[in-house]
């Protein structure tokens, strides 16, 4: 990986064309951002950008890791705007999890493996969320926060709803909330159709 990272600027647009290609060993495009956050100049932080919601889950997460790595850098700028997107995104993806795990569906061993994969896209979804914060906000403090929302403590989680209730802007609380703090499935089905108007 080093010898990549030596060519700098000539390979970025190499590096970001095999990150979004559909085909292509998941391994190796995992080793991407890696390379980008050693090349630290805007463009690999626009590249990643650019890729965050373009990409499988298994490859957001190392595209996270290296823009937190490079927001480090005082002369880089990460766009809270692109952020914010990519939050929004997120929790509509969270929303349609939710309404479609809770159709009438006939039981059966197929509707139950559907519905555990949806769960597991929820949570995913979930910590990505959080993930994302973590690249506007201080990482320790809404890592916190999550291990508070995922607790069956109450009191935890109370903290932390308070806690993300003070930090966030008024414009993202409006998305997150009603999955942060949960108060039914069917009142967050209900905001998440209000709030993205799918037809579910």
């Amino acid at each position: 990986l080093q010898a990549l990272v030596t060519y700098g600027a000539q390979i970025q647009g190499a590096l970001q064309k095999t990150l979004l290609e559909d085909a292509g060993n998941i391994v190796i495009k995992q080793t991407l951002p890696r390379i980008l956050r050693q090349i630290a100049n805007q463009t690999s932080i626009e590249i990643l950008l650019g890729a965050l919601d373009q990409v499988q889950p298994a490859l957001q997460y190392p595209i996270i890791k290296a823009l937190n790595k490079l927001r480090l850098y005082p002369q880089l700028e990460i766009d809270e705007e692109r952020i914010n997107a990519s939050l929004i995104h997120e929790a509509q993806t969270y929303y349609e999890m939710q309404t479609i795990r809770q159709l009438p569906w006939e039981d059966s061993s197929s509707v139950q493996l559907l519905s555990r994969s949806l769960l597991d896209r929820q949570h995913r979804s979930l910590e990505l969320m959080f993930r994302l914060m973590g690249l506007r906000h201080p990482p320790q403090d809404i890592y916190n926060a999550y291990e508070g929302i995922i607790s069956r403590d109450e009191s935890l989680r109370a903290s932390a709803v308070e806690f993300l209730d003070n930090l966030l802007h008024h414009t993202i609380k409006r998305y997150l909330f009603p999955i942060i703090d949960q108060i039914s499935v069917e009142d967050t089905i209900h905001k998440g159709r209000s709030l993205f108007r799918y037809g579910l």
